[in-house]
């Protein structure tokens, strides 16, 4: 089976040459601020992608798009923004789905940064309280332990999750080591694909038998330099 993995796109989609593949995933920041019209651009061009499936999840950066969700805006289903126009993708939001055999689990939350992006979570129960939001090694409780393929909006901790310090000038490692934890107890996980650091994107490394896909298109100056990552399974 043909997989291909792509994150991080920030509307400029189009400048990608995707493969023909089983499954195309991509695993959040489609825009830069989830507004309706750009939500359904790139639907739009997902629906034009050789493809048999597609699998993709939200990033922070989807702000609108959640706030439709969640009602807020009195649209709770935007994801026909999505599916409207790509009947053919499914959108998770924190679920699983099953795809030719393979068991898929996404989810768009990540560890808290400011107040204003979407799925943020603390990362500790500390920080939960203090920011009123859900505490993130909660979440990750719900991913079911046969997982074969978890694709986040991002990372865990160590595994391709460089970022430039900019007050020091030192590069440190800034993913989810709640979910570190819980990738440990998924014992059939043969891929964890993410996004969102975009400074290590286009890598991939093996670990203990999984690997973990830094999807990211864009690099740090929002450039859409990384290929489409291509596995066969």
């Amino acid at each position: 089976m043909k997989l291909v993995f792509i994150s991080d796109t920030h509307t400029m989609h189009d400048k990608l040459v995707i493969p023909e593949c089983d499954i195309l995933f991509h695993c959040g920041d489609w825009t830069y601020k989830g507004h309706k019209h750009e939500v359904e651009a790139f639907a739009k061009w997902l629906d034009e992608q050789p493809a048999k499936h597609i699998v993709i999840t939200p990033g922070n950066h989807e702000v609108t798009f959640q706030n439709a969700l969640s009602g807020s805006d009195h649209d709770p289903s935007s994801k026909t923004w999505i599916t409207d126009h790509c009947p053919r993708a499914h959108v998770l939001i924190h679920e699983s789905i099953e795809i030719e055999g393979l068991k898929i689990f996404g989810s768009p939350w990540t560890p808290a940064f400011g107040f204003r992006w979407a799925w943020n979570a603390g990362r500790t129960p500390v920080e939960s309280a203090h920011i009123f939001k859900p505490f993130i090694g909660d979440l990750w409780q719900d991913i079911p332990l046969d997982t074969q393929i978890l694709i986040t909006h991002g990372p865990g901790l160590g595994t391709l999750d460089w970022v430039a310090d900019y007050s020091t000038g030192r590069i440190i490692n800034v993913g989810c080591h709640e979910l570190t934890k819980k990738i440990y107890y998924l014992k059939d996980l043969q891929i964890h694909a993410f996004g969102h650091l975009h400074m290590k994107g286009g890598n991939i490394m093996v670990q203990d038998g999984v690997k973990y896909i830094n999807a990211s298109s864009c690099d740090d100056q929002y450039k859409p330099v990384h290929k489409p990552i291509k596995i066969d399974i």
